[in-house]
């Protein structure tokens, strides 16, 4: 019996990347709709490092530690790159792309982009180039609120 769909009811011509994190069997099933067919051009399954996502979270509201995320079905909507530039799948170990937050900021004008990319050391213990690059580390946005002490990229 299948325990997650990872994607249902779905047409396209495109790549499709989906990523599932968590200890489990794969199975994967193609179930065309009626008066249909699938066609599947290539199937990639990828192992990741197990330090890549912890077993728990902070929940918001309310607060309280959630523990067992690697027994759920996670997918990935958005890596956002704070304060640096796109990162592709051809600068990513693990294939993965990273978008700027510029288009996230409400009030761009109040943030300002610190980038100490060349001071990055992966030291043992640590962060490594699997959980993010240089670029990730290295940058970030920072809220420049010395002409306006009100603002707020958050509202």
């Amino acid at each position: 019996m299948q325990k997650y769909g990872i994607l249902s009811n779905f047409t396209t011509n495109s790549k499709v990347v989906k990523r599932v994190f968590g200890e489990c069997n794969l199975v994967i099933t193609f179930s065309p709709s009626n008066n249909s067919f699938a066609f599947i051009n290539a199937i990639e399954v990828v192992s990741v490092p197990d330090q890549l996502i912890t077993d728990d979270a902070i929940l918001i509201s309310p607060q309280e530690k959630f523990q067992g995320l690697m027994w759920q079905a996670l997918e990935t909507v958005y890596r956002v790159n704070m304060g640096g530039p796109t990162v592709t799948p051809l600068n990513d170990t693990l294939g993965r792309t990273w978008v700027p937050d510029q288009s996230f900021l409400l009030q761009a004008n109040v943030a300002k982009v610190v980038s100490k990319i060349s001071a990055v050391k992966y030291v043992s213990g640590g962060a490594t180039r699997q959980i993010a690059p240089e670029s990730i580390y290295g940058t970030a946005t920072c809220i420049n609120s010395a002409n306006d002490p009100d603002s707020n990229l958050n509202t």
